[in-house]
């Protein structure tokens, strides 16, 4: 039985939350990887030089990946890892993943960064008290999580001495061999802030609700190959801020994610399939039910996320949500063995607290 994301991170939390419903929920039993397999690389900051900044590169793992022979290739990690920094702000951060020896890792080499969170235990996400909070996620595409807008903004995301965080990764490897991968974090960062620097809040937006009752995956509805998910219902905020930058989600076959304010849309988040040689395989070897037989033309993912920076503020009253647009006829969806993948939206907001 798959495990969902909110099973994994929950799980997780079972040791460092007490009582609640945290503990109801088993832990999944983690991979044999903790501190002593992340190692780091000082590179050189792009944003704030006047404020002294940092930058490292983490590279955490190997991770051995199982061949698409078993349980379609699909295995999740989840494991303690050091902070980037103390007493630090985050203003920047991106996911990659490459082959143990080095080597490109992607769609067309077979492997997929399918799912990445990283996971602060000692804060509480805004929209589900039940969930820690979650500053940082990335799909297969990629997209950068630029807190500080590209360094426009003196704003980041605080990291306080002795909070703990946990890395939950799922990869996929179709090859038919099993393979070893790094999964790299490349974190920036300014250390001992000033004053006037904005502390940065995530607030996560999920068509699988607040909570993720199924780990932020929902099913293709039967029979359906062009559809909506939306937030049901929707996120009621209780504070007020100004939103920074947005980070949209959607798996392959998904055509849009809207962010929705007072059920009016303030971000339209639009994917690129196929920008770059990573993103298209070249045959998938395995098929799909509902008459999408194995296909062996060129397929192209999604390889980036249009996203948004300039939307209307939250107030206190006001209902956020998200709603993806999928058309399987237009873009090939996912598959997992002989069945379709579920799909995911998701949007995360970085905001700036009142």
């Amino acid at each position: 039985m798959k495990t969902t994301w909110s099973e994994v991170i929950v799980g997780l939390l079972c040791t460092t939350v007490p009582g609640g419903v945290l503990a109801q929920i088993p832990s999944v039993p983690p991979v044999p990887c903790g501190n002593a397999c992340v190692r780091t690389e000082a590179l050189k900051p792009r944003f704030f030089p006047d404020l002294q900044s940092g930058r490292v590169l983490a590279k955490y793992g190997p991770l051995a990946v199982p061949s698409m022979n078993q349980n379609h290739g699909m295995r999740s990690y989840q494991f303690e890892i050091p902070a980037p920094c103390e007493d630090c702000t985050i203003t920047h951060a991106v996911a990659d993943v490459e082959f143990a020896n080095g080597a490109y890792a992607n769609a067309n080499t077979s492997m997929w960064l399918h799912h990445l969170v990283v996971a602060n235990s000692n804060r509480t996400s805004v929209t589900c008290d039940s969930l820690p909070e979650l500053p940082f996620a990335s799909g297969n595409e990629r997209t950068p999580v630029s807190i500080s807008v590209g360094g426009t903004k003196r704003a980041g995301y605080p990291i306080k001495k002795g909070e703990k965080f946990f890395l939950i990764a799922e990869l996929m490897n179709e090859a038919r061999s099993a393979k070893e991968v790094l999964v790299n974090i490349d974190w920036e960062f300014v250390k001992s802030p000033p004053a006037d620097f904005k502390a940065v809040t995530p607030v996560w937006l999920d068509v699988d609700g607040s909570c993720l009752p199924h780990g932020g995956e929902v099913p293709i509805p039967a029979n359906a190959s062009v559809f909506n998910l939306a937030m049901n219902p929707p996120w009621k905020a209780n504070f007020s801020a100004e939103v920074l930058w947005v980070i949209p989600h959607l798996h392959d076959g998904g055509e849009s994610l809207k962010v929705v304010k007072n059920n009016v849309v303030t971000c339209d988040s639009l994917p690129g399939y196929g920008e770059t040689p990573g993103f298209r395989t070249p045959e998938v070897e395995h098929g799909h039910h509902d008459g999408m037989a194995k296909r062996h033309e060129e397929m192209q993912h999604i390889s980036s996320m249009t996203v948004c920076d300039k939307i209307q503020r939250i107030e206190a009253g006001d209902t956020w949500g998200v709603k993806a647009d999928y058309n399987l006829t237009k873009h090939a969806p996912q598959g997992e063995g002989d069945h379709l993948a579920p799909v995911m939206g998701i949007a995360i907001l970085f905001v700036v607290k009142d």
